[in-house]
């Protein structure tokens, strides 16, 4: 049965603070010369942490692929500590590695048991975007013209790591590590077995990466570039 719990919408954005200033003057007669400046800032979108699974462990999960990937769906399980005693890893160095990165993320605060969906964000987003335009005549005093000239994402014109959209993509999954099954009783890689008491098992991980957050991808490929647009409209 698919029954999920409550929880953060994928494209919740939590916090967002907006500002517009408009100059506007007429140095022609009547026609508007007007200066726009829109800004910016809001928190990131919401992800959650998850680990790939190596078959037979796929649950049945239609996207279950044997490269982790942000298509992983399985919530992560924390580990409490190094002792926990139902994840072993399959060296030291994996061990190390992940323990490290939970004990210096906001994953400190979920172990024990599973990261909740959608928990975590990814970095807050700061852009500006301006507009010059000016009114024009109309042609024998019909209708009216307007040339406009647009600056989107300005700072990152000035610089290339300004105005960057980093975010974990769609789905919105961070696969960290490879799980696989071990038997009560079974060895970890690393060495020590898995409690003979624990009738589940126990998780092995592997495979521990931390995937880059992306700025740009298939359905915003430039969202991260500055951008210059000029045009010019009639209404009659």
């Amino acid at each position: 049965m698919n029954d999920p719990g409550l929880a953060t919408s994928n494209t919740e954005i939590e916090h967002s603070i907006k500002a517009r200033v408009t100059f506007e003057r007429h140095f022609f007669g009547d026609l508007a010369s007007t200066f726009s400046i829109f800004a910016e800032r809001r928190s990131g979108l919401p992800y959650s942490y998850t680990f790939c699974l190596q078959a037979p462990d796929s649950f049945g999960d239609p996207n279950f692929n044997s490269v982790c990937s942000g298509s992983d769906r399985q919530l992560l399980y924390v580990p409490d500590g190094g002792s926990d005693p139902i994840v072993g890893y399959n060296s030291l160095a994996t061990r190390e590695a992940f323990l490290s990165y939970v004990d210096n993320s906001d994953l400190s605060d979920a172990r024990g048991g599973i990261a909740e969906r959608n928990d975590y964000r990814s970095p807050w987003v700061t852009r500006m975007d301006m507009r010059f335009q000016q009114e024009l005549p109309g042609i024998a005093g019909r209708g009216n013209g307007l040339v406009y000239f647009d600056i989107l994402n300005f700072m990152n014109l000035l610089n290339p790591r300004w105005g960057l959209v980093e975010q974990v993509e769609f789905p919105f999954n961070r696969s960290l590590v490879r799980a696989s099954r071990i038997a009560p009783g079974g060895a970890f890689g690393e060495g020590g077995t898995c409690p003979v008491t624990n009738v589940d098992g126990c998780w092995q991980y592997s495979n521990f990466d931390v995937p880059a957050l992306g700025n740009s991808n298939s359905d915003a490929p430039r969202r991260s570039l500055g951008q210059i647009k000029v045009g010019v409209r009639y209404q009659f």
